[in-house]
């Protein structure tokens, strides 16, 4: 006798011993763009209920998330009807966090329609009166929740508890300013959309699909960081792989009180990141070769190169892809020697144009970006005694100008005609690094985990070479 499927609310889900034939209904509290992963394209869903939700003054935060294994790209708002069936779900304890992980079709439909109309699949579902009944009712639920509440007491990146600012990977509330398609020759095409907050600062966002209006209060989700351009209030949003931009409705407390939102973290990142004082000691001897920033000076253990090759070796890169590691140690190459060969010229919207500073074939180089790739070989007490050696790589964006990881060698004023002048600069501190670093007289630099091409690779994210 087949199993007729059970329609259960999130309260109910935690309780339950078995989740055979199981249904959820629940709200949309927020959501990624499809990323990669290793068990292939992935999205997460947070999702709420009217018997299961949290609010910031609560002092433990306790939310389902969705893992949804699927290339599709869903079309959906903060405050939408998800409908998910065909689950497993654990908990966690660190935060506590219910997962429910689906590789079967999932049913987004938008809050204020009357109908079943699925916006993912773009038809009408045909639902039981149950279901339909409890999708009228979360519908109801949503109106009074998200035109009450704001949307930074129940899910905000940028805050901590005590409402203290972070300065990366927050999240904004703008406006849609402006809409312009860019089409370049042999660029693929894009969106330059401008924004702005209450203030009217003036934030770029580019992107490569558009389905936005002006004139709409959207949720910028986890702005990696911004850098300001060449006013006081214009800034260019600058995107991780969590980055995405997400509708709201125009009921929404956040919507209709756009204007009293001053959020300071605003100012904060403008003034504060990447632009914290170096550590500089000269009495020290691993401050006589690089400098790393006061930040990543205090809040940061030294780490070894044998446990940096033991994590690539396990190849489990996502227990430690949110993690920065600061290695003191030795230099014994760097590749290339010749700055004009490490200087280049990429598009960030199709990874295959990359392109030598020497190179001007390309038609739009002036369309593209400039970056200093490098690779180093280190070592350290931990490996002295056998072959091993780790390749670290040093990218630096041309976005990045508050900072050079050469000092004195300045990316953005690199040019064929001047490059000697920067390349002697270059060379002296390559010589210094090579010749006078050893196992007692080290590098100071803080590195993140990525995986490239299935491997765990180590990046650059703080040092100051001295010449």
């Amino acid at each position: 006798m087949k199993q007729t499927s059970q329609l259960k609310t999130l309260s109910e889900i935690t309780k339950a011993k078995s989740l055979k034939q199981s249904i959820i209904i629940a709200l949309i509290l927020d959501y990624t763009n499809n990323y990669l992963t290793s068990q292939g394209p992935l999205v997460r869903i947070k999702i709420i209920d009217d018997t299961f939700t949290f609010e910031k003054k609560q002092s433990s935060k306790v939310y389902f998330q969705v893992h949804n294994l699927t290339d599709k790209k869903y079309m959906m708002k903060i405050g939408d009807i998800v409908y998910v069936k065909e689950f497993q779900s654990f908990k966690q304890d660190k935060p506590e966090i219910y997962e429910i992980e689906t590789s079967s079709h999932i049913h987004v439909f938008e809050q204020n329609k009357s109908n079943l109309w699925c916006t993912n699949c773009q038809k009408n579902i045909l639902l039981c009166e149950q279901s339909q009944k409890r999708i009228q009712d979360l519908r109801d639920y949503s109106f009074k929740k998200f035109s009450q509440i704001k949307l930074k007491d129940l899910y905000w990146k940028g805050f901590t508890n005590s409402d203290q600012v972070i300065k990366q990977n927050f999240d904004l509330l703008l406006k849609v300013d402006q809409i312009e398609l860019v089409n370049l020759q042999d660029i693929p095409k894009y969106y330059n959309i401008r924004l702005v907050d209450s203030d009217l600062n003036q934030y770029y966002l580019k992107e490569q699909n558009n389905d936005l209006e002006v004139g709409e209060i959207v949720k910028i989700r986890s702005v990696h960081y911004f850098v300001q351009l060449l006013r006081d209030k214009e800034n260019q949003i600058i995107k991780s792989d969590y980055t995405n931009v997400q509708r709201l409705y125009r009921f929404f407390y956040d919507v209709v009180n756009f204007d009293k939102f001053k959020y300071e973290i605003v100012r904060y990142a403008k003034e504060n990141y990447d632009f914290e004082e170096y550590y500089h000691d000269l009495q020290d001897e691993n401050r006589k070769f690089s400098i790393i920033k006061r930040i990543h000076q205090n809040n940061y253990n030294i780490t070894s190169l044998q446990f940096l090759l033991n994590k690539q070796q396990s190849n489990d890169y996502y227990s430690i892809k949110h993690m920065k590691y600061r290695i003191q140690c030795y230099v014994i190459d760097i590749q290339p020697s010749y700055l004009l060969d490490a200087v280049r010229r990429i598009s960030y919207f199709d990874k295959k144009i990359n392109y030598p500073l020497k190179d001007s074939n390309f038609k739009n180089m002036n369309q593209l970006k400039r970056i200093l790739e490098v690779q180093i070989l280190v070592k350290d007490t931990s490996i002295d005694l056998n072959k091993d050696v780790v390749n670290i790589i040093l990218i630096q964006e041309e976005l990045q100008n508050d900072h050079d990881f050469f000092k004195g060698v300045e990316l953005l004023k690199i040019e064929e005609e001047n490059v000697q002048e920067y390349q002697k600069v270059y060379y002296n501190i390559l010589n210094r690094l090579f010749t006078e670093t050893s196992s007692s007289k080290m590098v100071d630099i803080i590195v993140k985990p990525f995986l490239f091409q299935q491997k765990i690779l180590y990046k650059i994210i703080d040092t100051q070479f001295l010449p």
